[in-house]
């Protein structure tokens, strides 16, 4: 075998293996389901180099499996904060607002 030919082997080798780390990295957070699915996405993605494969995951990851960290937190944070606002409430508006609380603060599974 000529070493042409060997070096191409192991640069394909080498991109294989980097192709797998990225994905890996890039799924980290997916549940299991999720990470065989992105698997089978990334499946049809070339790998020409890191950083465009790294974009290309990414993007694929944003599209199929959005995630409402943000809007989760947020409510997090109005429930924490309702305790606080429920004392500068009057009458009927502070009445409703503690049943929702209380209503809020049992978790119905």
């Amino acid at each position: 075998m000529s070493q042409l030919i060997k070096t191409l082997n192991l640069t394909k080798k080498i991109g294989e293996f980097a192709r797998e780390d990225i994905l890996q990295d890039v799924g980290s957070d997916l549940a299991e389901t999720e990470k065989d699915k992105f698997k089978g996405l990334a499946e049809n993605i070339e790998y020409k180099d890191a950083i465009d494969f790294r974009k290309k995951l990414e993007t694929v990851k944003e599209s199929y499996f959005p995630r409402t960290r943000a809007s989760e937190e947020s409510n997090d944070v109005a429930a924490s904060s309702s305790e606080a606002d429920v004392s500068n409430l009057t009458g009927s508006m502070a009445a409703y607002t503690a049943a929702i609380s209380k209503t809020k603060s049992k978790k119905l599974y």
